[in-house]
């Protein structure tokens, strides 16, 4: 295990992710969410991985604005600061695919439920395994595939729920 500072870091904001996720009440959630953000954007700013540093730097802002509304209008606005964003701190074709993992994460946040939203996350999650992995973030590869496996787990329980109901 690596102990260095950006690395202690991650393994911060992976017990904050867990803590996070855990929370019954969706405000509690979103907020907590926005700290382990916080902790991420200054993990991923000291492994240089800027485009990431900004990405959770814009979900902490997302996940605090969700608490206040469900705009569709919102949702674009995030997107365009996403993307745009995104573009600028490029500097490897793993920025881009996070780019777009964050694209569809947060349309998913205010367009989908259920199944649906559950699929975009694991796939925005495996997106975000490949760039931690990539970037060295050993904490984002814990935080992310724990993310991929709860949305999978909740789409198969999601999916028995929805057949025994019929």
């Amino acid at each position: 295990m690596v102990w260095s500072f950006p690395q202690i870091l991650g393994y911060i904001a992976f017990v904050v992710g867990v803590v996070a996720f855990s929370q019954k009440i969706d405000v509690r959630l979103k907020a907590v969410a926005a700290l382990q953000g916080l902790i991420l954007s200054v993990h991923f700013f000291l492994l240089d991985d800027f485009t990431a540093a900004f990405l959770m730097g814009v979900n902490v802002l997302r996940n605090i604005s969700s608490i206040f509304t469900h705009s569709v209008w919102v949702a674009l606005i995030f997107v365009t600061i996403i993307i745009g964003g995104g573009y600028v701190t490029a500097e490897h074709w793993n920025s881009y695919m996070i780019t777009a993992a964050q694209v569809a994460s947060t349309l998913g946040l205010f367009l989908l439920s259920a199944v649906g939203l559950r699929a975009v996350f694991a796939v925005s999650s495996a997106l975000w395994i490949i760039n931690n992995f990539l970037t060295g973030s050993i904490g984002g590869v814990a935080i992310e595939t724990s993310l991929f496996i709860a949305n999978l787990v909740t789409m198969i329980r999601l999916q028995r729920e929805r057949k025994a109901a019929s």
